[in-house]
């Protein structure tokens, strides 16, 4: 059948034997070029056999009869299950990030609750799709993190490493982006009419950069079956959130908001770690790696901010400033090895094609 190593879907059922599906399916595959198999399974036990198709990392399945029909009570209770964790976790999630919006339309503050939506949530859209990066290598992390589940030392290099290229590739040019430029991209993305928003730009900036170091950490929860144990802290965040809002949107309108959203990334961002640390333990290495790179992060910001306000050199210089200081600490303190370094020239000058 070739390595396990590409994907392998399968079709159960009882019985197997007549059916075509797998020379449809395998013709298919290899039309297209995909790596990827479809095997057919005589079943017998349904519920053994579904317990057995996550054991073996099975990418989809097929179902014919007699399943199609005589489905068991038993396997829709554990499907059920094992799909409650993360059914709450989502419902939990919405609660959170909807609350915002909801109670600016319903708690009266200084800014009218119309307004105050309409600068809140373009300042939100704004930097939304640049999460679709984290989002799609928590993605591709699942199925890498569900085949290593059983080894602990891979799963915390995956997660420092994926940490790392977040924080040094997306968290500090978003930190860079709306802090020093939020007017120019209100005007850019959204236009003059909503120029108030980039008053909360760097807020809602920060707090968007601490959620893109989320990717790796939901990716670890979801495989590794331990995201029941977030649900407990997922709810007291939510309901903190809340409470937050409810303070802070009557005195503060969508400022206010604004910083609850920053409160709950950061809070929601450390707990997820510190969670994902006492599963699989502390690794010192890569906390000194964070460190370095925290401590790069944050040196560059301060003295581009002191560039601008107290020595006041113009924005375009002090930036510049600040990433040349910015590379110099990721060069000087070996956040990257060599090898990383070359890979990273490679793909950004895009002269050498990089295998994986």
């Amino acid at each position: 059948m070739g390595s396990f190593q590409s994907e392998v879907y399968a079709l159960i059922g009882n019985p197997v034997g007549h059916s075509l599906s797998p020379l449809m399916h395998n013709s298919a595959y290899q039309e297209m070029g995909l790596q990827a198999h479809y095997v057919s399974f005589l079943v017998e036990d349904l519920e053994n056999a579904v317990r057995g198709i996550r054991a073996l990392g099975i990418s989809g399945v097929s179902v014919t009869i007699p399943f199609k029909i005589e489905v068991k009570v038993s396997i829709l209770r554990w499907m059920f299950f094992e799909s409650l964790p993360f059914a709450s976790h989502g419902i939990m999630n919405m609660i959170t990030q909807r609350s915002s919006v909801f109670l600016l339309s319903a708690i009266k503050g200084p800014v009218d609750p119309t307004v105050a939506i309409g600068y809140y949530t373009p300042a939100i859209k704004a930097i939304d799709p640049l999460m679709r990066l984290p989002h799609s290598m928590r993605l591709a992390l699942l199925p890498v993190i569900s085949e290593n589940e059983n080894s602990p030392e891979l799963i915390k290099k995956i997660v420092e490493n994926t940490t790392k290229y977040l924080l040094i590739f997306l968290s500090f040019p978003i930190i860079v982006m709306t802090t020093f430029f939020p007017e120019k991209l209100v005007l850019l993305i959204l236009g003059d009419k909503y120029l108030p928003s980039a008053s909360i730009l760097g807020i809602i900036g920060v707090a968007f950069a601490f959620k893109a170091l989320n990717a790796p950490i939901i990716a670890v929860l979801a495989s590794s079956g331990h995201l029941y144990r977030y649900l407990y802290l997922s709810g007291g965040v939510t309901i903190f959130t809340v409470i937050l809002n409810i303070f802070l949107i009557p005195r503060y309108s969508y400022k206010g908001a604004a910083v609850t959203v920053l409160v709950e990334a950061i809070i929601t961002t450390l707990t997820r770690h510190y969670l994902v640390r006492d599963i699989y333990g502390t690794n010192p290495g890569e906390q000194k790696m964070l460190i370095k790179v925290f401590s790069t992060i944050g040196t560059s910001v301060v003295l581009t901010f002191i560039l601008y306000k107290v020595v006041q050199i113009p924005v375009p210089f002090s930036v510049s400033i600040g990433l040349v200081a910015y590379g110099g600490m990721i060069y000087f303190l070996g956040i990257f090895s060599r090898n990383e370094m070359a890979v990273v020239v490679r793909r950004l000058l895009k002269k050498v094609p990089v295998r994986a």
